[in-house]
């Protein structure tokens, strides 16, 4: 399975990058899907590399603040804790 994590609110807790070990351990695809933006000059991101790189986890899709539905094209499952994200979701998503 795809498997996608945003990560303010929801991979940066130790509860969720729980969840995360789980599907990775059973072989699923797990990649991070982050409103932030990915232009080093808008704001610094080692928070969230030094936890995917923690995780295992080297795909990481910047939106720069675009809806996330936009960018879950092959996702199975998205987990977030913005209720507002799952607006046009086409995968099964899992409020956190």
């Amino acid at each position: 399975m795809n498997i996608s994590f945003d990560f303010d609110g929801c991979l940066n807790r130790l509860e969720v990058q729980d969840i995360c070990k789980n599907h990775i351990v059973k072989g699923d695809n797990v990649r991070i899907t982050t409103s932030r933006w990915k232009n080093p000059n808008a704001g610094n991101n080692n928070d969230l590399l030094m936890i995917a790189s923690n995780l295992g986890i080297s795909n990481i899709i910047y939106t720069n603040h675009q809806p996330k539905c936009f960018f879950m094209n092959g996702i199975d499952i998205h987990y977030d804790d913005n209720p507002d994200e799952e607006i046009n979701m086409e995968c099964k998503f899992i409020l956190i």
